[in-house]
């Protein structure tokens, strides 16, 4: 197994939980790491290491190791593309801003957290209202940071019904010393949903 990342099997849900330091440990994060999954099914995981070329015909793969810029070939009998998902991030100007980041890995978090260490009371907005957006605001008013968050979809927490959604918010919001903001006035085609904690 080849995993391009430092970690092979990471608790993301927990990821602002570690940016908010309720999770003290990096390594409470790590649910598998390639000891343990050599000790329990014999696998052979290698990490910081990316696939950089597939020859089907000859069933042969390249690889690179991304520390050291060493390749070399391995052959498979079966293989399986199991490449993780991307952010999505919105094709906004200014969106590659050092001071703008995603939550999807450990290291995008270790970035958050080295960067938070210089702003104390900062501004922050958090662009997405679903689990890990409400989870990362929270952590972040829980740093001190004044944060928004604003979500393009008509609600936060989509997968909710709008009726439970809104008295999640609700009960979220009044358990902080916050004022929930109306959104700009904006034309009707651009939903946006912000409030700040």
């Amino acid at each position: 197994m080849f995993e391009r990342g430092p970690h092979v099997s990471f608790a993301n849900c927990g990821l602002p939980y570690f940016v908010g330091g309720e999770i003290a440990e990096q390594d409470s994060l790590l649910v598998q790491t390639p000891d343990s999954l050599k000790a329990r099914f014999n696998l052979d995981v290698r990490i910081n290491t990316e696939v950089i070329r597939i020859d089907c015909p000859a069933r042969r793969i390249r690889v690179r190791e991304l520390e050291t810029g060493c390749e070399y070939e391995e052959t498979y009998d079966a293989l399986i593309l199991s490449t993780g998902a991307s952010p999505l991030k919105p094709h906004i100007p200014g969106i590659e801003c050092p001071n703008h980041f995603v939550v999807r890995d450990i290291p995008d978090v270790e970035k958050i957290m080295e960067w938070s260490k210089h702003c104390q009371g900062c501004r922050s907005v958090v662009v997405g209202g679903g689990y890990i957006g409400l989870e990362m605001a929270e952590q972040l008013h829980r740093h001190g940071f004044h944060v928004t968050v604003v979500e393009a979809l008509p609600q936060v927490m989509t997968p909710l019904d709008p009726e439970i959604a809104a008295s999640c918010l609700i009960f979220r919001v009044r358990s902080y010393p916050a004022r929930p903001r109306c959104p700009t006035v904006l034309p009707p085609d651009v939903p946006v949903l912000a409030f700040v904690l």
